[in-house]
């Protein structure tokens, strides 16, 4: 491999790196961007509904609304997020090729130990047809957990809504 081949090969495996960390700091500021919102659509949402006895049929679907906008936010972030995963997936792919190629010939037994003893998949280290990765990871996965408690808040203050205005509460 000639050195200017080799340099480009490093400067790529950099920025996949790089992004593969950016995605990581993303995924952060969804959640917690995400969350500021239900808070905040519930506490609107509380403050609607403070008067006594049924609500009007106004209040109520003003309500509504927020709720279900912010219910709709919600399921846009569980998208963007499910992309992020895609992302950087196809990444690690590309980082992992990268090491394959510069790697290739290398006559150091540990380092062809390391590309290829089997618990080192663990550490991500993939060699070409090993598969793809299709679980949502152990962060993304508590995540979605996090996301779907939000979910099911916003469903509790929307039927609880409709049962102030339905006058059963």
């Amino acid at each position: 491999m000639k050195p200017r081949e080799e340099q480009f090969l490093i400067a790529e495996y950099n920025h996949c790196w790089m992004i593969i960390n950016a995605i990581d700091e993303r995924r952060g500021k969804f959640l917690q961007s995400i969350t500021t919102i239900v808070v905040a659509a519930i506490g609107a949402v509380g403050f609607l509904i403070s008067e006594s006895g049924p609500l009007s049929l106004s209040r109520t679907i003003e309500a509504s609304a927020v709720l279900v906008l912010t219910f709709v936010g919600v399921l846009s972030v569980f998208s963007i997020l499910r992309a992020e995963r895609d992302a950087n997936i196809r990444r690690r792919k590309w980082v992992n090729l990268i090491r394959e190629i510069l790697l290739a010939e290398t006559a150091e037994q540990s380092i062809k130990d390391y590309l290829t003893k089997p618990e080192n998949k663990e550490l991500g280290i993939k060699r070409p047809g090993d598969g793809d990765p299709h679980d949502l990871g152990s962060t993304l996965s508590v995540m979605f957990y996090f996301l779907t408690f939000e979910l099911l808040g916003l469903v509790v203050a929307l039927i609880y809504v409709w049962s102030r205005h339905l006058g059963h509460v």
